[in-house]
């Protein structure tokens, strides 16, 4: 009697397994969070976590947003890496190394999406001063984003493409806003525009026919736009 009913438990162990892998699997949403865990600054993040809390809902009230009453939190399993004046546009490789390496010896930021009601805001948090490697993280912006969340449209596009992996890129001189980078398993592949930069685009490449319906650009084609545009901008202090 007692063989049967640890069998029994184990076959219920097993079944919640299998139900809470498959739950996990579906659910999965894009975020850098482990990332971020495993980063130096991320204690200092979280230690600042009742001030950044305050610091935003000081920006709301300036604003006449709104504060409902069930926000009380800020979701940091949301949090999205940015890297930020990497000199990509400079590059002339698609070697998915070369670049994880370049960006990887980058500056970067943490940006953590957030809602209150059908707005879209997200809080930024970077290093202050003008040396990076000895500054203090702080919260560098707490701005309304009228698209989609960073973690929300990155989810989207794993789930539609079938990239290895995708970063976003910020910083770059011809673009405004962030933009994502997609890899396959050996080389980036494709530019993909956030909702921000469509115009971008277009002003870079001109009649070029590198976009599908998705806004997603051939990466060899606008690198080689931005070389272009780089040097007639470095030619240009001559």
């Amino acid at each position: 009697m007692r063989k049967k009913f640890f069998a029994f438990l184990l076959m219920i162990c097993i079944m919640l397994c299998s139900v809470n892998t498959v739950f996990a699997a579906e659910s999965d949403n894009y975020s850098n969070y482990q990332e971020f865990l495993q980063s130096s600054e991320s204690s200092s993040i979280f230690e600042m976590d009742s001030s950044t809390f305050e610091y935003i809902k000081g920006i709301l009230v300036q604003e006449a947003i709104p504060i409902p009453a069930d926000f009380d939190n800020i979701d940091y399993t949301r949090i999205i890496k940015v890297y930020i004046n990497t000199g990509i546009e400079k590059s002339e490789t698609s070697d998915k190394d070369t670049i994880i390496n370049l960006l990887e010896n980058s500056e970067y930021v943490w940006v953590v999406p957030f809602e209150i009601g059908s707005q879209n805001f997200q809080v930024t948090f970077g290093k202050s001063g003008a040396t990076t490697k000895s500054s203090e993280w702080k919260i560098t912006e707490v701005a309304l984003r009228t698209v989609d969340p960073y973690d929300q449209f990155l989810t989207s596009i794993n789930h539609a493409y079938d990239y290895s992996d995708i970063v976003l890129i910020g910083g770059i001189p011809a673009f405004h806003m962030p933009v994502a980078l997609a890899f396959d398993e050996v080389q980036a592949v494709a530019w993909i525009d956030m909702g921000y930069s469509e115009m971008a685009f277009e002003s870079l490449l001109g009649e070029s026919k590198s976009r599908n319906a998705n806004n997603i650009y051939d990466y060899t084609t606008v690198l080689n736009a931005m070389n272009i545009e780089s040097n007639e901008s470095t030619a240009g202090f001559g």
